[in-house]
């Protein structure tokens, strides 16, 4: 991500897990948002992935990103700064995208929140003006979750919380460069129940 200070790098990194199946092996792809710092952060030591040398960054303290604000914050900027139904990124490897809908003006000024709980997504608020769903567990294609409130939000649709925009990345798994949408920002539904519920 673009914009960090001396001393931090954000990044996502992807990783493959393998496992035996009745069927023969199976791979899952997870999604891991991570905040390289060349000092230690005791704040965030609770978040601690781990200590090694990165070729980008070099001697680096790891931590699970979606704890630190810092990072946050980077993400809520890159957000902000794509403008409404910005391109789709290149192919190239490694290529990060954010996208935003007209309509609504993120504050910046706000601090995240890493909500707990969740399992195979994660969600951190920014204040009460929204809300990003992180996909751990990520897939190649279009994320029917961003689609349908993509249409449903651009039919100013009063049922749902209101898409402001998402990310997705490119990555080579073998075939060729396909598309991974990685996150989705929403409205801030502070009443709001699990649709499940």
């Amino acid at each position: 991500l673009p914009g960090a200070p001396d001393g931090l790098q954000v990044a996502i990194d992807l990783a493959e897990v393998t496992y035996p199946s009745s069927s023969g092996d199976e791979t899952d792809l997870y999604q891991l948002p991570l905040a390289f710092y060349s000092e230690p952060q005791e704040r965030l030591s609770h978040a601690l992935v781990g200590e090694w040398h990165d070729d980008d960054f070099g001697h680096a303290f790891v931590y699970d990103a979606l704890h630190d604000r810092e990072s946050m914050a980077l993400w809520l900027e890159a957000f902000a700064a794509a403008g409404p139904d910005a391109a789709r990124p290149s192919d190239a490897r490694g290529q990060l995208a954010f996208h935003r809908l007209a309509g609504h003006e993120l504050d910046l000024e706000v601090h995240s929140l890493l909500f707990t709980g969740e399992q195979s997504n994660s969600s951190v608020a920014f204040g009460e003006d929204s809300l990003m769903k992180v996909f751990r567990k990520v897939t190649t294609g279009l994320n029917p979750d961003i689609e349908i409130h993509e249409v449903l939000t651009k039919a100013e649709s009063t049922h749902i919380a209101d898409l402001y925009g998402w990310v997705e990345g490119t990555a080579d798994l073998g075939s060729g460069p396909e598309t991974l949408h990685l996150a989705m920002l929403q409205r801030f539904l502070r009443t709001a129940t699990d649709g499940w519920d």
